[in-house]
């Protein structure tokens, strides 16, 4: 990971002496007169992008270069108790900024690459890469890939119930997050255990974490670090008591120390069976319409799109679902689905927007999110490519036209419906349709591209003018030849046109 910053550091003296500063950070430094200039130096990339701008004092100048400022960059470090004005807090709060003691600020300055660095990953081991010892085991199910299911009598001591079959190597200054989808009967304790072993070594041990606590508060992160070499880390998931418990997929991924999940500014909430939905925001210039993008489809856990939304220049909400291998089209328990709610209509009231100044979109399996969401909010305008509808017919494709093609299908039914059978397929449809058809779409427009030969939802276009046509509403449509993942290309340049035709149409803002 490449963890290379810059700082901009703004003020009537340059204080770098004041730091320890890692060497991945690039110290610049400007006086208070020269925030006009800067919006016109970066424009013309003789300043580069900063991804911490650094102030030890309130600065009126500082409002000049506003627009270059990105959210969750704009650090204050200054003493306890002193007074900022109503105007420098809004600043602060606009560009989601952070505050921090100045007597925490070599603390907080040693891992500033961490916790700014502008890459994103993660990845997760699934059920299938578990070892189950079956010594207590009376009972092993697999609800397909979404969770392995154990019942037993585990005993009072801790024992090795699942050992994760592959290790993950943890690289010098780069520290991981976990996260375990679980649910589990009172009766049973449960615990993840961590070793790292010296990469190149059979058996060096170098240390081992033990997360008892951090599994019982979501609020706790997982964390584990290099002890200053690159090792390679085991899993293991320690039992005792009596009764059930289901485990499902272990993410990890690069951490941000608290200042993110994923991205720097990303966040995220669960279900009661830690099922999570991730999300981030960027205000840009608030000014409507609020533009909320589902990602598709990604086994490589993080946001899709962020730059094609960036360049938008308007608000924008990325949405992404870490589940099963990669994602479980945004479709999931009563809890999980208000979590999706709350996320979008907290930031239209961050904004002060309403549904009319908000735009859903998504390709592929981020349509589904897009329009199966529509109703909650009656937005503007729905903006999709690739649209994936019928869910139990996706995965009745897999066994009769696409065999192998995306298995994932089975387990997103199973989830949504609660079996893969000719009930479960009419019943995965109806869900999304009957909640598609209670809405009164009359103030929102939808925007369509779909391939004609699509193999994962055949009638998915056509299923939606059928739902649509009764009412007065406007669709457009643009068809495209070939499969499903024939002409991704194409579709998002059309994605990024509709934008920008809405935009100006609509909104009267232009778009890069």
């Amino acid at each position: 990971m490449d963890y290379n910053i810059n700082l901009l550091h703004i003020g009537k003296l340059d204080t770098r002496i004041k730091y320890v500063l890692p060497p991945e950070v690039t110290w610049h430094h400007v006086s208070p007169s020269e925030c006009a200039e800067i919006p016109d130096r970066v424009r013309k990339k003789i300043l580069p992008g900063f991804e911490v701008i650094l102030l030890e004092e309130e600065i009126s100048e500082i409002f000049e270069m506003e627009s270059v400022i990105d959210p969750y960059s704009l650090v204050l470090c200054h003493e306890k108790d002193v007074n900022l004005s109503i105007e420098f807090v809004g600043l602060i709060g606009r560009k989601m900024g952070f505050v921090i003691d100045d007597a925490m600020a070599n603390d907080f300055f040693r891992r500033l690459p961490q916790r700014f660095f502008g890459g994103q990953y993660g990845a997760k081991m699934h059920t299938n890469e578990m070892d189950i010892s079956r010594r207590f085991v009376k009972d092993i199910s697999f609800d397909g890939n979404r969770c392995v299911s154990m019942e037993g009598d585990f005993g009072k001591n801790w024992s090795s119930l699942v050992t994760w079959r592959y290790n993950v190597p943890l690289n010098k200054g780069e520290p991981l997050e976990l996260w375990l989808e679980y649910t589990k009967d009172e009766s049973v304790d449960i615990r993840l255990v961590v070793r790292s072993v010296i990469s190149g070594s059979r058996n060096d041990l170098s240390f081992t974490w033990i997360f008892e606590n951090e599994l019982k508060n979501p609020d706790e992160t997982m964390l584990v670090e290099d002890n200053g070499v690159r090792t390679l880390l085991a899993f293991s998931l320690q039992v005792k008591g009596k009764g059930r418990i289901n485990v499902g997929n272990l993410h990890y991924r690069y951490s941000h120390l608290g200042f993110g999940v994923l991205k720097t500014g990303g966040s995220k909430r669960q279900d009661a069976s830690k099922e999570e939905i991730v999300s981030f925001f960027d205000p840009m210039d608030r000014k409507p319409p609020l533009c909320v993008y589902f990602s598709g489809y990604r086994t490589a856990e993080g946001f899709e799109a962020y730059n094609m939304m960036k360049a938008l220049g308007a608000p924008f909400l990325l949405l992404a679902d870490p589940r099963l291998e990669g994602g479980a089209f945004y479709m999931g328990s009563k809890e999980y689905e208000e979590q999706i709610k709350a996320i979008i209509r907290s930031t239209l009231d961050n904004l002060g927007f309403t549904g009319q100044q908000l735009i859903l979109s998504g390709i592929s399996m981020g349509s589904t999110g897009a329009l199966y969401y529509s109703p909650d909010f009656l937005p503007y305008q729905v903006i999709v490519g690739k649209p994936l509808t019928n869910l139990g017919s996706i995965a009745y494709n897999e066994k009769y036209h696409r065999p192998g093609g995306f298995p994932t299908s089975l387990d997103v039914l199973k989830g949504i419906a609660g079996g893969i059978g000719p009930e479960q397929i009419k019943k995965g449809n109806d869900i999304f349709w009957d909640k598609f058809d209670s809405a009164d779409f009359s103030n929102t427009r939808f925007a369509i591209s779909y391939m004609r030969e699509d193999d994962y939802d055949r009638t998915g276009y056509e299923d939606l003018v059928n739902h649509l046509s009764p009412k007065e509403i406007t669709i457009y449509g643009k068809g495209m030849t070939g499969r499903h993942n024939d002409n991704t290309a194409g579709v998002v340049e059309w994605f990024k046109s509709r934008f920008v035709r809405v935009f100006m149409d609509s909104f009267n803002r232009n778009s890069t």
